[in-house]
């Protein structure tokens, strides 16, 4: 949610804080399984498909999933993303100067699980599931 957050702050200048509970209860489709986990992919699709998604006040974070609310008031919507190709770094600084970007880290390497801080240098693999979710931003 983040990375549509900085998104839509750095286009209208409102810092709206979304719903984190909508895509839980909401987006199960396409792999995603609420609390259990899931892929941005599948939530960015959502909000999409959906043609928007509320804020975080409109739809409270519950710590569980529950039924889905249709009803809901979308505060702010995106029209599509795009991926990075794997190991795409060049791709990546060239997102990451427009606005945030969504990455996902395989972390089950014990260099990741037991990093404690500064600029990791163990063996990383980038992902597309959302294993160990990260938002990238820069200048």
């Amino acid at each position: 949610m983040a990375t549509v957050e900085g998104l839509i702050k750095i286009k209208t200048s409102k810092l709206i804080s979304f719903s984190e509970q909508q895509l839980l209860d909401c987006s199960t489709n396409g792999g995603n399984q609420g609390c259990k986990g899931g892929w941005m992919m599948n939530a960015f699709d959502y909000i999409c498909q959906n043609q928007g998604i509320t804020s975080e006040e409109s739809y409270p974070y519950q710590q569980m999933q529950e039924t889905c609310d249709t009803q809901i008031n979308k505060v702010a919507t995106i029209s599509g993303y795009q991926m990075v190709p794997k190991n795409g770094e060049e791709a990546l600084l060239k997102a990451v100067k427009n606005q945030p970007v969504s990455i996902a880290l395989e972390g089950h390497g014990q260099d990741f699980q037991f990093y404690n801080g500064g600029v990791f240098k163990g063996d990383l693999e980038i992902l597309s599931p959302m294993q160990s979710p990260l938002l990238d931003m820069g200048q």
